[in-house]
């Protein structure tokens, strides 16, 4: 069995909620499952809460969500009990189960989890950090999802101070991302020339990193479009 989990680990993707790493996923993925159904102590072997989590990416990447959950919830108790409710290893897995619970629609689950990965993440690797910014993209989009606007706009912005000063607006796809979300907020809180500035900017960044006719750039396109609409209407 530690053969089998240790070829898993070497081949399944890493970044498995990656669109082109699926079909490797898909013929990989039912291993690990008939593995975990055997009811064998996988648990003693460090890397298995890794591959939980990576499979566990791989269906929330599909939005088969009930496929998702085991898996990482699995893996969050399984990180906890290996290396310790405040660790780095442990906070990230508790990030990824918060965003999978804000889908489900657990929205008091989702911010618990992301405020505790938050607090160690702060601690172990300080505020600047791109873990961080992360993890305040997460809580930022439970905040909004939760209805204030306000406070996630805060840490929409604060992720992106983080992400632009670690390698630059120009060539960072988190820095995009973060911006679109902060463009978002200041368009709820009808803020449409700041929206559309921010939107413009996430565009610039997905067109010269994946191209104009990338599924990310169209979005930022349609996004700044309903941007300049309401600003018309205003």
């Amino acid at each position: 069995m530690g053969r089998l989990i240790a070829r898993l680990v070497a081949i399944y993707p890493e970044y498995s909620s990656d669109p082109s790493a699926w079909p490797l996923c898909s013929r990989l993925t039912p291993h690990l499952l008939a593995l975990r159904e055997l009811g064998k102590d996988t648990s003693r072997f460090t890397s298995w809460s890794d591959l939980l989590g990576r499979v566990g990416s791989y269906f929330q990447g599909r939005g088969a969500y009930s496929q998702a959950l085991p898996l990482l919830v699995e893996e969050v108790a399984l990180t906890a009990k290996a290396y310790g409710p405040h660790d780095l290893i442990t906070a990230s897995s508790q990030n990824t189960l918060a965003s999978l619970l804000m889908e489900l629609g657990d929205l008091a689950g989702a911010r618990e989890l992301a405020e505790r990965s938050l607090k160690t993440l702060e601690k172990k690797l300080g505020p600047n950090h791109w873990l961080t910014a992360r993890t305040l993209c997460t809580l930022g989009n439970l905040l909004d999802a939760q209805g204030d606007i306000a406070k996630a706009r805060a840490l929409y912005a604060q992720a992106v101070e983080i992400f632009e000063k670690r390698e630059g607006p120009e060539d960072n796809l988190r820095t995009a991302d973060a911006l679109s979300r902060l463009a978002g907020a200041h368009y709820k809180q009808a803020n449409f020339a700041v929206a559309k500035t921010l939107f413009e900017r996430a565009l610039s960044i997905y067109e010269k990193a994946l191209g104009p006719d990338h599924l990310h750039s169209d979005g930022s396109k349609q996004s700044r479009g309903h941007s300049g609409a309401g600003r018309q209407v205003g």
